[in-house]
C-alpha cells in the first residue's frame, strides 16, 4: 500500500499514536517504531528488516503473514494481535510479550526471547527453533502440534497447561518450572531435568528413563504408570505424589523426600534409596526388593502388602509403620522403634492437656 512516508517517519519520531491505518504488504528497513502505541494498525503481509520495535505496544493489530528480520524488540508489548503465519528470523526480542494474541502457524528461528511471556494466547502448529527462552512464561497458553528445537528455556515456567502436543526436540530443560500442567505421556528420556519442578503435575504415562532429576520437584504429581527406570534423583522431592504401577527400577533416590506420598504397586526393585524420607507415606503393594534402604526412614508409613526381599537395612526405620511382614521390623539393620521420636511422642502426651493437679503458682505467689 501506498503511505507518506515521510509523514509516517515524522509521527514516529514524535511518538504519535498510530491508530486505524493499512500498512499491508508494505516493507519497512531500517525504521524505528520505538516507544509508539499502534491500535488496530494492519500489518499483514508486511516485512520487517532490521526494525526497533523497542517499548513499542500493539493493540488489536494484524500481522498475518509478515516477517521480521534482525529486528529489535526490547520489551515490546503485543496485546490481542493476529499473528499468524508470521516468520521472525535473527531477532532481539527480550522481555516481549504477546499477551491474547492467536500466533498459530508462525515459525521463529534463531532469536534472543530471553524473560518473553505468551499470556492467554494460542500457538498451535507454532516451531519455536534455535531460540534462547530462558526465564520466559507461558501461562493460559494453547498448545497444539507446537514444536520447539534446539532452544534454551532454563528457569521458564510453564504454568497450568496442556502440553501433551507440545513436542521438545534437544533443548536444554533444566529448572524449569511446569506447574499444574498436563504431561501426561510425555517423553523425557535421558535428559537434563535437574531442579525442574513439576509440582501439581499430570505425569501419568510419562517416562524419565534414565534422565537427570537432582532435586528436581514432583510435590502432589500423579505418577501413575509413569518411568522412572534408570534415573538420577538424588534429593529429589516427591511429597505427597501419588499413583499406581510407578515404575522406578534401578534407579538413584538418595535423600530423596517422599513425606506424604501415596504409590500402589510401585516398583523400586534395585534402586538406591539410602537415607530417603517416607514418613506417613503410603507405599501398598510395592516392591522395594534388593533396595539400598541405609538410613531411610518410614515412620508412620503404610507398607502394607509391600516386599523387601534382599533389601540392605542400617538404621532403617520402621516406627510405627504398617507392614504385614511380621520379620520386617525385627531384621538386622532395622529400627521397630525410633527411641527418640518414642519419647517425644511420650512428653507430647503428658503435655497435651495441664495437669488438673497442678498447683497455680501466680496463686501460690499471692498467699
Amino acid at each position: 500500500m501506498e503511505f507518506d512516508q515521510a509523514l509516517l517517519q515524522e509521527w514516529l519520531a514524535n511518538g504519535v499514536p498510530i491508530r486505524h491505518l493499512d500498512f499491508s504488504g508494505a516493507v519497512f528497513e531500517q525504521w524505528d517504531f520505538s516507544g509508539v502505541v499502534f491500535d488496530q494498525v494492519d500489518f499483514s503481509g508486511a516485512r520487517f528488516i532490521d526494525v526497533h520495535f523497542s517499548q513499542s505496544v500493539f493493540n488489536d493489530c494484524n500481522f498475518n503473514g509478515a516477517e521480521f528480520h534482525s529486528c529489535h524488540a526490547n520489551m515490546a508489548l503485543f496485546n490481542e494481535c493476529q499473528f499468524q503465519s508470521v516468520h521472525m528470523y535473527d531477532c532481539f526480542l527480550p522481555n516481549v510479550k504477546w499477551q491474547a494474541s492467536i500466533l498459530d502457524g508462525s515459525v521463529v528461528q534463531q532469536g534472543y526471547l530471553r524473560e518473553a511471556a505468551f499470556l492467554n494466547s494460542s500457538l498451535q502448529k507454532v516451531s519455536l527453533t534455535g531460540l534462547e527462552l530462558s526465564e520466559t512464561l507461558f501461562a493460559n497458553t494453547t498448545f497444539k502440534e507446537t514444536q520447539l528445537s534446539q532452544c534454551q528455556l532454563y528457569k521458564s515456567v510453564l504454568y497450568d497447561l496442556d502440553c501433551r502436543e507440545l513436542t521438545l526436540n534437544c533443548c536444554q530443560l533444566k529448572h524449569i518450572v511446569w506447574a499444574k500442567s498436563n504431561l501426561s505421556g510425555s517423553h523425557f528420556e535421558e535428559l537434563d531435568l535437574s531442579l525442574c519442578v513439576f509440582t501439581e503435575c499430570d505425569l501419568s504415562f510419562a517416562s524419565f528413563r534414565k534422565s537427570q532429576l537432582a532435586q528436581a520437584s514432583f510435590k502432589g504429581a500423579n505418577l501413575s504408570h509413569a518411568n522412572f527406570d534408570g534415573v538420577q534423583a538424588p534429593y529429589g522431592i516427591f511429597v505427597e505424589a501419588h499413583g499406581t504401577e510407578l515404575s522406578a527400577r534401578s534407579a538413584q533416590f538418595r535423600q530423596a523426600v517422599f513425606v506424604e506420598a501415596s504409590f500402589e504397586k510401585a516398583n523400586f526393585e534395585h534402586s538406591d534409596l539410602a537415607m530417603s524420607v517416607w514418613q506417613k507415606a503410603g507405599a501398598v503393594n510395592s516392591c522395594f526388593d534388593h533396595c539400598d534402604l541405609e538410613h531411610a526412614d518410614f515412620s508412620f508409613s503404610n507398607l502394607s502388602g509391600s516386599t523387601f526381599a534382599e533389601a540392605k537395612l542400617q538404621q532403617t526405620r520402621f516406627h510405627r509403620a504398617l507392614s504385614d511382614q511380621p520379620d520386617l521390623k525385627k531384621r538386622a539393620g532395622a529400627l521397630e522403634k525410633d527411641e527418640a521420636l518414642f519419647e517425644a511422642e511420650l512428653w507430647s502426651e503428658q503435655h497435651r492437656q495441664p495437669s488438673r493437679i497442678s498447683p497455680n503458682i501466680s496463686a501460690l505467689k499471692r498467699s
